[in-house]
């Protein structure tokens, strides 16, 4: 169907609430997309996942400051970072600078820092452990391990406590000790001695609580380069109930630096990495069944580098991340294939890799680049088909589609659209799948609206911005009939909920004359705003006088709604006047605000219909502006505005609700300019559609009040 020709008015109103800085929109389509970047440049660091899902990454090498000092969090539910300077006092990151340490989340939240490389002083390698608590955000020294070390490895073991084996000391000489920390005491035991150590190990975490521990390097690598040869292939089990070391079946060639991950099947895949000739292009997988436990080689990846980091996938594919690579493979144990799929925007080199709670992976960093990138995994999708029935032209009808995740991986969703010919007799007025990820197995709902402009069949397509976007869409279909015209209606029942009926007496329509000068009531006719839903939207209330005898204009909207309906105003909960419902629909009325600065700006309005449903409450502040606005050609309104106190490009989301219902859906972004300006384009609705308010908002707060773009006949 094509779209109407339309003319449209909009009511703008001055905008009113301080907004904090918007966070970067999730990303949801399958693959790497970019995300906030770190505010600190730093390769080579450490990295791990807080318990509450954030990440911690400190040290590593800043190319203006030598060895970082400071530590940073991402937030993956706000998509920032925030970094923490330290000095002598406040204890906000390490007191000490570090490369080549680890980094690891205890079970009771803490993290532990453990070693590494701080210095280009006499004894450079570290001894000393710092535990950073979330709960505090503050870092403090904890006991110090027996032997100095650098490039060694850490394992969390099944009980809880921290295994650090293998690197090297202070002399470059290989440290075979290994200690174990429990961090119920709070101290340091011995963790056995293993038959060669070296710098660079690979290790896992066997699923029966093993530890393997494979290949490395008897020397190590300059703080700000990877090693360039391996000359360990020897492969050690550590068994936490007997604190004891074993070998098991050799690498075959020495391997350092490679990525290893732990198999859906209890295997485990090494790739990449440096051996005793340069770079390695191969892959082995080791079984740990005692009586097959042995390596055995695999189909070389697709790529090589001299660091690689591999990622246990929640469908039991491994993602694997090499130096200096784009790609970024998929290894399939099932298949023992490689896909070469995914690529990242930028090189990375030492970059620092993390899987959040979600399974998505995050990416950042490098000698190359500071952004950082997210990972999503792919899944599938199944969503119902919806047929909406005949409905009458000034009518709608409304239907769920349910959408379920039949795939392996959460489904991420960011958007829901209408699209197709007849997408303007469409809308989406509920979107349960956008808040958060729907798990595997699980399900969300969408709510659709069918609102036809002109008689005869309807088609379009329910299209889904997400992570399963080579899964169908869902299909619409509904059919217009004649108009059927009702003067005076009297069904008040919603075709979807619009919050709390106002418990309050009806009066009679027409019976009150309006408050401050309005339009006397006129004979119950339809309004431009054709719902099914009667319903008022309070959508301004700004100053209309500054003197002793302070007063606000009210501006609001009615939806099924007859001119000439008394509509009462309430501020605070009390009853302060009415007005009536104007011909073109619209509720406007001045009122006496109160005597104090404070009290009007913490006084709340609210306009209440003698008959349907009540408006939230609003109220007015002076923080943002709406400059102007205007139709262009199509009937949208183009409004320029300004954010008050933004000094930098801030990133604004639109919104969009329909007159006829509470259900709100995301129709675009803006952008502020260093001055906090903003131009947007604002669409209109079609005829019958009834009209569209609109909110502007940055991060969680809202912009501005709600502008109202209707259209006319």
């Amino acid at each position: 169907m094509e779209r109407e020709v339309r003319s449209s008015v909009a009511v703008v109103v001055v905008a009113l609430l301080a907004a904090a800085a918007g966070a970067p929109p999730a990303l949801a389509a399958s693959g790497w997309a970019p995300v906030a970047a770190p505010l600190t440049q730093r390769y080579g660091g450490m990295t791990t996942v807080l318990a509450d899902g954030r990440v911690l990454t400190t040290g590593g090498i800043n190319d203006r400051q030598g060895i970082a000092r400071s530590a940073e969090i991402y937030d993956p539910a706000s998509g920032r970072w925030s970094v923490e300077e330290s000095d002598d006092a406040n204890g906000r990151a390490p007191e000490r600078s570090r490369i080549h340490g680890t980094l690891t989340t205890l079970r009771d939240g803490r993290v532990l820092l453990v070693g590494g490389f701080s210095s280009w002083d006499v004894d450079p390698i570290e001894r000393t452990v710092e535990v950073f608590d979330p709960a505090t955000g503050r870092w403090t020294y904890a006991a110090p391990l027996a032997r100095a070390r650098q490039g060694h490895v850490a394992a969390l073991l099944p009980d809880g406590r921290l295994l650090v084996a293998g690197g090297v000391d202070t002399r470059g000489a290989p440290v075979a000790e290994a200690e174990i920390f429990d961090p119920a005491t709070g101290t340091w035991s011995s963790g056995g001695t293993m038959a060669q150590a070296g710098y660079g190990s690979q290790s896992v975490v066997l699923a029966d609580g093993r530890v393997l521990v494979a290949g490395g390097s008897t020397t190590a690598a300059g703080p700000r380069d990877p090693l360039d040869r391996a000359d360990i292939s020897r492969t050690e089990i550590f068994d936490p109930a007997t604190t004891t070391w074993s070998s098991a079946f050799s690498l075959g060639r020495p391997r350092a630096q490679a990525g290893a991950a732990l198999l859906g099947s209890g295997g485990v895949l090494v790739a990449g990495g440096v051996g005793d000739t340069g770079t390695l292009g191969t892959a082995m997988r080791f079984d740990p069944a005692p009586e097959t436990s042995f390596w055995t080689t695999r189909l070389d990846p697709p790529v090589t580098g001299a660091l690689a980091s591999l990622t246990a996938l929640r469908d039991d594919r491994v993602l694997m991340i090499a130096e200096g690579q784009r790609t970024t493979p998929l290894y399939d144990e099932g298949l023992d294939s490689w896909s070469s799929s995914y690529a990242m925007a930028s090189r990375r080199s030492q970059s620092q890799h993390a899987q959040l709670q979600d399974g998505r992976v995050l990416a950042f960093g490098g000698t190359e680049t500071t952004t950082a990138e997210r990972f999503t995994q792919p899944t599938t999708r199944a969503a119902d088909d919806a047929d909406l029935g005949e409905t009458a032209v000034g009518r709608t009808a409304e239907r769920d589609v349910v959408v379920r995740n039949t795939g392996t991986e959460p489904l991420f969703t960011i958007g829901v659209s209408t699209t197709g010919a007849g997408a303007s007799a469409f809308t989406v007025v509920a979107d349960g799948c956008s808040r958060t990820p729907v798990p595997v197995g699980g399900s969300c709902v969408v709510r659709v609206r069918f609102a036809p402009s002109g008689v005869g069949p309807r088609e379009a397509t329910l299209a889904f911005d997400d992570n399963a976007e080579s899964s169908p869409s869902s299909a619409l279909r509904a059919v217009g009939t004649a108009r059927v015209v009702d003067p005076t209606p009297t069904d008040p029942t919603p075709t979807a909920p619009t919050g709390p009926a106002d418990p309050g007496p009806a009066a009679p329509t027409g019976s009150a004359p309006p408050v401050g000068g309005g339009p006397a009531p006129v004979a119950p006719r339809p309004v431009p705003v054709p719902c099914s839903v009667r319903s008022v939207v309070l959508f301004g209330v700004a100053p209309s006088a500054t003197t002793s005898r302070p007063r606000v204009r009210l501006s609001g909207v009615a939806s099924g709604l007859p001119a000439g309906t008394v509509v009462r105003i309430r501020r605070d909960g009390a009853q302060i006047g009415s007005t009536a419902v104007r011909d073109d629909g619209t509720v406007s009325a001045t009122v006496a605000a109160p005597g104090t600065r404070r009290a009007r700006l913490a006084a709340r309005y609210r306009l209440v219909p003698s008959v349907g449903r009540r408006s939230a409450a609003l109220k007015a502040t002076r923080l943002a502006t709406i400059g102007a606005a205007g139709p262009v050609s199509g009937g949208d309104v183009r409004v320029n505005g300004r954010v008050a106190g933004v000094r930098r490009a801030t990133r604004l989301r639109i919104e969009r609700t329909s007159a006829c219902g509470p259900a709100t859906v995301v129709v675009g972004t803006a952008t502020t300019d260093a001055r906090g300006g903003f131009r947007t384009l604002l669409a209109a609705p079609a005829v019958g559609e009834g009209a569209w308010i609109y909110r502007i908002r940055q991060g969680r707060r809202t912009v501005t009040l709600p502008i109202v773009v209707g259209a006319r006949r």
